[in-house]
């Protein structure tokens, strides 16, 4: 009888310890049941890229600062490449110093002119919306006239109106019912999570095949990647897909993947990004640390207009469909790498560039910015046209 007795205590302890394990996962959400970004926020919440308080709380309509703001893009990017914090206000032993190397290694933030962070500020809507191009790469709607439309418009400080035109442009951002943007208002932790919800759609941050085995699927809206190991399948994308720095040296794989937006690359290393059998309309690479992406593209795979503002290896393997389209050196191109291309391609050069032609056959232009460029042609390589604007 005692021994039943000490039994039944041990597995009421064991089955309180578990209760009070699984409470405050359960309990974060306690004060956002009937928010009006509840499914964002517990969507987030479940994937692990935002987090409540101590007290099991997410506090919803608090207004978030900029360290707590550049802690949630960080995660939510699976950002790990850090550097040196240069700003006078970040201390080595805050809580933030190590998200503000990483965002700083992203290239994302760049602080005030005295040189200070300013962590514990409130940090805007304004101010999001600059992040959020820098980022994701926005394009510049400059023939959009959508801001004026707001009647607090001329609210906008100078330096974030490219940044928040885009955003709206692109639907991470909406006005208020009475016909404002509120640009310099403070943005809430909910307003954060939903802005952040929109601009990066389905988040993959996670190794593993996603995807149906035969059947194709459709996602609406962008698409994350922030984890090496991830292989999407049979899945056309209805919006733009980001492969994120997260991904760091490792390897992604499309096989059978439609995007119909721009395809931003910021991650990848020399065991590549694989297109196989797959339609990506536009691409963007911008990746400064780490190993220099290999993008191969494979099977059926047409890759349309590719602009390198880092330096690739671009790689056509066993081609049954076009291949890479067009590809183009942007004048904001910078890198210490050699940009190697095998296959063939169809070139323009608008910035200085150390290129190496493996095999295949290239047609290329180069304008005056890309003066001083050097063309290393491999004997299986060949160049069909060659026009140079650059002056003599």
């Amino acid at each position: 009888m005692v021994r039943k007795t000490i039994l039944v205590n041990i597995l009421l302890v064991v089955i309180l310890m578990l209760i009070s394990i699984a409470r405050p996962a359960l309990a974060q959400t306690s004060d956002i049941t009937g928010h009006w970004a509840s499914a964002q926020i517990n969507n987030w919440l479940e994937k692990g890229l935002i987090r409540g308080y101590e007290d099991d709380s997410f506090k919803p309509d608090n207004n978030m600062s900029r360290a707590e703001f550049v802690a949630v893009l960080n995660r939510a990017l699976g950002l790990t490449a850090k550097t040196k914090v240069v700003f006078s206000d970040v201390s080595a032993n805050a809580w933030y110093a190590d998200n503000v190397e990483k965002a700083q290694a992203a290239a994302y933030i760049s602080g005030y002119e005295d040189n200070t962070f300013r962590p514990d500020n409130l940090i805007t809507r304004v101010e999001v919306a600059k992040i959020l191009s820098a980022v994701l790469k926005l394009k510049n709607y400059e023939d959009s006239t959508q801001l004026n439309g707001y009647q607090d418009a001329g609210n906008i400080p100078q330096w974030g109106k490219e940044s928040l035109n885009s955003a709206i442009v692109e639907k991470y951002f909406q006005g208020y019912p009475d016909n404002t943007i509120r640009p310099i208002n403070h943005i809430s932790r909910a307003e954060a999570v939903t802005v952040l919800y929109q601009a990066m759609g389905t988040v993959y941050n996670a190794a593993g095949v996603y995807g149906p085995e035969k059947d194709a699927t459709a996602i609406k809206g962008n698409v994350t990647v922030s984890s090496a190991g991830v292989n999407i399948r049979n899945t056309k994308i209805e919006g733009n897909l980001i492969l994120a720095a997260g991904i760091g040296d490792g390897n992604v794989e499309l096989d059978n993947v439609i995007v119909t937006g721009r395809t931003v690359i910021n991650g990848g290393g020399a065991h590549s990004i694989i297109i196989r059998n797959s339609h990506l309309n536009e691409v963007l690479v911008n990746k400064y640390f780490g190993e220099t992406p290999r993008i191969a593209a494979e099977g059926r795979s047409v890759v349309g207009n590719v602009t390198l503002e880092s330096p690739a290896s671009l790689e056509e393997n066993k081609l049954a469909g076009k291949g890479f389209d067009v590809l183009k050196v942007s004048p904001w191109f910078s890198g210490n790498s050699v940009l190697q291309l095998a296959g063939d391609f169809q070139v323009y050069i608008d910035a200085k560039a150390d290129i190496e032609l493996l095999n295949g056959k290239i047609t290329m232009e180069t304008s005056a910015q890309a003066a001083g460029t050097i063309i290393n042609v491999l004997k299986e390589a060949t160049i069909a046209n060659f026009i140079s604007g650059a002056s003599a």
